[in-house]
């Protein structure tokens, strides 16, 4: 059935948002409504996953859910429309908008309908390896792609039955019971929940060619993940993994989180691009405990507040580089590096921190730190940093060399204060030893931006403020 031209101009498109100045791509966790659902403006339409955040989609306007063009487990760019919406009285459907998909996903039904079409047109036959893979892909249902990969089928060898030669579920299905040959290499861009570990073993899979190279060994004292639920995506079972064999060395191998590989993707690609250095200076933090144990805070919000001080005089730290454009920011955009346990990290943002107090900066730092615990942070928590702070030695760190959160140019890292005996000039000038709370202050920078003079020229000026009177 075709779409009236109201139908398609009143449709809403739900797109993945942008979560962050360095998120490219998010991932469906889960979907919360299905298509023919009614739902309300702002009501959670689905879970979303990117190595910023784990967040909820909400709806941008209320009416009735007609496409869901994406599904779970699959990752794309940001700005794709992953579903459509007809607003309340436009009078759009789900069976007229189904025709709309083209270019754009796919309603949920539109395999179902793909397969009636074919039902009578016999076994599926193998295409010629001329075949182009990526138009294939291009042409083949998510769920018929995912079926495919678990069973080791190359969807370029199919003859799809669908409308335009898109390979259906249906045509999957098909050629596991004729039996086609498996690929001797795994498709191209297949999302499925073990994307980035293509040797972790999948419920059914076929046996790969003996020349793909074997797993290396995993480090010992691993434990086995269990699938996410709902890895499979809508509409079907999801693949259980077999239990996972110790190596010869006891080790078990298990698959990394979305989140450790979203985090491990944007440390590496970090590293890729910024020229990192590090310095670091120890400073003594008497006057920032005696101010703690006075105001009733920790430690971390009263150095928060000197950063932000002295970053107004060493601005070219406050910035971000793309490229070759370095701009740099009136107003100071803190990130506060929040740990998730064994979820990993994420770095929700005081916007306009210049603007408060260090009970200001405390209230929010505890704020944002138990709501990004309980993954209730904002898309806009999340993003729009200038410079970030993180605190390894809140769990006794001494010293690091911690990765820039590009495309800013700086991250100042925060070490443990231990009690040790430093050597103290008195006013009249003579030396003595005394037991004092001593910190390393350790900042990665990007040398494409600044130098290594300016570098230690704010953390010189960053140990004066926070000494203070115990210089």
């Amino acid at each position: 059935m075709s779409s009236s031209p109201t139908d398609l101009a009143t449709l809403v498109d739900v797109v993945m948002p942008a979560m962050g100045s360095s998120v490219v791509e998010g991932t469906i966790v889960e979907w919360r409504v299905a298509v023919g659902d009614i739902v309300a403006a702002d009501q959670t339409l689905c879970e979303i996953s990117t190595d910023k955040v784990e967040s909820e989609c909400p709806s941008p306007a209320a009416g009735t859910i007609v496409e869901l063009a994406v599904d779970a487990g699959e990752t794309v760019d940001v700005g794709t429309a992953i579903a459509r919406i007809a607003p309340e009285g436009s009078g759009a459907s789900p069976t007229s908008a189904e025709a709309t998909a083209n270019g754009h996903g796919r309603a949920v039904d539109e395999d179902a309908a793909d397969d009636r079409a074919a039902s009578a047109s016999g076994p599926v036959v193998a295409a010629t390896n001329g075949h182009d893979r990526r138009g294939a892909l291009k042409r083949s249902s998510p769920v018929a792609l995912r079926i495919a990969t678990e069973h080791g089928l190359d969807v370029a060898m199919l003859t799809g039955s669908g409308r335009n030669g898109r390979v259906t579920k249906g045509d999957v299905l098909r050629a596991i019971e004729d039996g086609v040959a498996a690929a001797d290499e795994p498709p191209m861009h297949i999302e499925s929940p073990y994307r980035h570990d293509p040797n972790v073993p999948v419920a059914g899979a076929e046996q790969r060619s003996s020349s793909a190279r074997p797993a290396p060994a995993p480090a010992a004292g691993t434990t086995p993940a269990a699938a996410a639920p709902g890895s499979a995506g809508r509409g079907g079972a999801a693949a259980a993994a077999p239990p996972a064999v110790p190596d010869e060395l006891g080790g078990v191998p298990a698959p990394m989180s979305r989140m450790r590989r979203s985090i491990g993707t944007a440390m590496r690609r970090a590293l890729d691009s910024a020229a990192h250095c590090t310095t670091v200076v120890e400073c003594d933090m008497s006057r920032i405990e005696r101010r703690r144990r006075e105001l009733g805070l920790t430690a971390l919000p009263l150095i928060a507040a000197e950063v932000i001080a002295t970053l107004r005089d060493f601005p070219a730290l406050n910035a971000t580089l793309d490229g070759d454009v370095l701009t740099g920011y009136d107003r100071i955009h803190l990130g506060i590096a929040v740990s998730l346990g064994e979820d990993g990290l994420i770095v929700p943002v005081i916007h306009d921190a210049q603007d408060l107090s260090a009970e200001g900066i405390g209230r929010r730092i505890k704020d944002l730190a138990v709501r990004a615990r309980g993954r209730q942070l904002l898309p806009d928590e999340v993003r729009g940093g200038t410079f970030t702070i993180t605190n390894p030695g809140a769990a006794g760190a001494l010293i690091a060399t911690p990765v820039i959160n590009v495309p800013q140019v700086a991250i100042l890292d925060l070490e443990a204060i231990v009690k040790r005996p430093v050597v103290v000039t008195d006013a009249d000038g003579s030396d003595s030893i005394a037991i004092r709370p001593m910190a390393n202050l350790c900042m990665s920078w990007d040398h494409r931006a600044l130098d290594g003079l300016y570098a230690a020229q704010f953390l010189t000026a960053l140990r004066g403020r926070l000494e203070g009177a115990a210089a």
